[in-house]
């Protein structure tokens, strides 16, 4: 029998031999992240509800104005929702990094949310805190930000998930 475990955006973090045997892969593909389930899985199998589903988690996050990240940690790759770019005022395929994060921020704050990406990368701890953006404009927005260690695999490799409530 074959089993395989996923992180939140589809990649298969783990198998069993007997699953990789089924792919007619290597472990060095699961190894490399090359493995995601949505890409295994035809379109007509895939389940509608899920997709249901993330249509009223999209609008519940508008309404709320309340966007979802996940981070990456081994390679910083950061993963925002819509409502997370509306947050920010980024256009959706910009490519995210801890520097245009930084960038956003309020520059009084900038110091406090940089040692509190140190912490969690050293110690992969929970993040709560409050900042201020500044934006392109000269206004400035208020966030609360929380976030957890998600997954961390056999490797060490971690990943954090969050939310980023944004208010003027």
């Amino acid at each position: 029998m074959g089993v395989f475990f996923w992180n939140f955006e589809g990649r298969i973090v783990e198998a069993n031999e007997a699953f990789i045997r089924m792919l007619n892969c290597s472990r060095e593909d699961l190894d490399s992240g090359r493995l995601n389930w949505r890409e295994l899985t035809p379109p007509e199998w895939r389940d509608l509800t899920l997709r249901r589903s993330e249509t009223y988690l999209s609008e519940a996050q508008r309404l709320s104005r309340t966007g979802s990240f996940g981070w990456d940690v081994s390679n910083s790759k950061i993963y925002w929702s819509e409502e997370t770019y509306r947050i920010f005022e980024y256009d959706r395929p910009t490519e995210l990094t801890l520097e245009l994060l930084l960038q956003r921020t309020h520059p009084e704050d900038r110091g406090m949310v940089r040692k509190l990406i140190e912490g969690v990368l050293n110690e992969r701890k929970d993040l709560d805190y409050e900042q201020r953006l500044m934006m392109p404009d000269g206004s400035v927005k208020y966030l609360r930000v929380v976030g957890h260690p998600s997954t961390k695999d056999k490797w060490g490799r971690a990943e954090f998930v969050g939310a980023v409530n944004g208010h003027h």
